[in-house]
């Protein structure tokens, strides 16, 4: 029996889209914010399982080797509240929606008491993911517009993707993340305005070889990120802003046949 991993991402989606904006009130903020970790906790494990059953299913068609043939994933999402807003409820309403394919694809993935090694590498890889979100009211029934928008596609001849953590105990923590790609080609562009949450990343570009690395250090309940860009024979701009509650971030990328960048965030 198959497992439907295109529904666990549409109930990851749905659950996403259930999050709503902040309050002012210090206990109505406290409530709000543990509701919303949550609602991410619940996404991220219907995700994880369906990540998690496409390498089991792959593992089981092919157990002596790591490869297999790529497959086509579709989800989409629509939520729309139409009756809510017009009752001028604090609620919004979404649109997502996202493709990617292979030709082919190979995980290694090794877990151990104190650590986890997952590396994924892709072959003739396009991806492509929209959303869509708008409020117009907050909980006291006064206007509060704030819209999301968010449109991204690539491609590439060959995309890398390694997840390596190291688990030390509960307070401390540390994660590498390694990306690559060989012929790649990708645009992308995001902005949510709001009251709680004003961001901007735009992204254009094209490489003949281009990498990500980023190292995320969590001690005592604070999350620092430091990711590092480079590529080589490219032409690329890219510039990232987010500031929300409890996390701020800043990007930025400019090259031309050899390029670097980065970002920096931090969670508290």
């Amino acid at each position: 029996m198959r497992t439907d991993t295109d529904a666990l991402r549409g109930f990851a989606a749905r659950i996403r889209a259930l999050r709503q904006g902040s309050f002012s009130g210090n206990t109505a903020l406290d409530t709000h914010l543990a509701v919303q970790a949550s609602l991410d906790r619940l996404a991220l494990w219907f995700e994880d399982t369906a990540s998690r059953a496409d390498w089991t299913e792959s593992t089981l068609a092919a157990i002596s080797s790591p490869w297999k043939p790529g497959r086509l994933h579709t989800s989409h999402s629509e939520v729309w509240n139409l009756g809510q807003q017009l009752k001028q409820r604090p609620v919004k309403t979404t649109l997502t929606g996202s493709v990617s394919t292979a030709v082919a694809q190979g995980h290694w993935l090794q877990t151990g008491q104190h650590h986890q090694l997952d590396t994924q590498v892709d072959l003739v890889k396009f991806k492509a993911s929209g959303k869509a979100a708008i409020q117009l009211w907050d909980k006291q029934k006064k206007k509060a517009p704030s819209a999301e928008l968010q449109a991204e596609a690539s491609l590439s001849a060959a995309s890398f993707a390694g997840n390596y953590k190291v688990i030390a105990g509960r307070s401390a923590s540390a994660a590498l993340n390694l990306k690559g790609e060989a012929g790649a080609l990708y645009a992308k562009a995001e902005a949510v305005l709001s009251a709680q949450e004003q961001s901007l990343d735009l992204a254009v570009g094209a490489a003949a070889f281009r990498g990500e690395c980023s190292l995320a250090f969590s001690l005592f309940g604070a999350t620092i990120t430091l990711t590092g860009e480079g590529s080589i024979g490219s032409c690329e701009a890219s510039m990232s802003y987010r500031h929300k509650n409890r996390e701020w971030e800043f990007g930025s990328k400019l090259g031309f046949i050899a390029g670097t960048g980065f970002r920096l965030k931090v969670s508290y």
